[in-house]
């Protein structure tokens, strides 16, 4: 890969038809594995994993699983990037970008499979409209970031439904 000087010369085959379809791909895959029940899966498993083991569940398979489509989502994210900017070094991942892939994910809802990439659509046209306040643009987006972790921590596809509590065994006695 060429170290720090990264790789140059990379096709630029990515147009935005390719970007579309294969976010429309993705978004299908997780729709089926959200019908398939698999997010519920996993969440058991995120949850209590000694629980999911006493009901059957393989929880290794499951996190195998879950790591495995996270890589496959990230690898695919980073070729088509790859292919958009035709250049790629290391330089292009700072702590700036870090940031901004963290706020994607807080302000759409980390616990929800949509909540990426609507955060992703919000905070990437967001700016576009803050052009308006000159350098403030950058205040301005990270006081939305700031607002949607005080107001809405769990970001805005939260899911609302009511969770069920588990109570824990009681000890020996009858006392907690």
């Amino acid at each position: 890969t060429n170290r720090s000087l990264g790789l140059r010369n990379i096709p630029s085959v990515v147009h935005l038809p390719l970007a579309a379809l294969v976010l429309i791909a993705w978004v299908g895959a997780l729709v089926l594995a959200r019908k398939r029940g698999l997010f519920r899966l996993a969440r058991v498993v995120r949850e209590d994993p000694r629980v999911a083991e006493s009901c059957g569940i393989d929880v290794k398979r499951v996190r195998i699983v879950v790591l495995l489509s996270g890589a496959l989502a990230s690898g695919i994210a980073g070729s088509l990037y790859a292919g958009y900017l035709t250049y790629v070094s290391p330089a292009a991942f700072d702590f700036h970008t870090l940031l901004q892939i963290i706020a994607f994910a807080l302000v759409g809802g980390i616990l929800s499979p949509y909540g990426a990439l609507l955060g992703t659509a919000l905070l990437w046209v967001a700016p576009q409209y803050f052009t308006v306040l000159g350098d403030w643009r950058f205040v301005a987006y990270g006081a939305v970031i700031i607002l949607m972790t005080l107001f809405r921590p769990n970001g805005l596809l939260a899911d609302r439904r009511p969770q069920i509590a588990v109570p824990h065994a009681a000890s020996p006695g009858g006392r907690n």
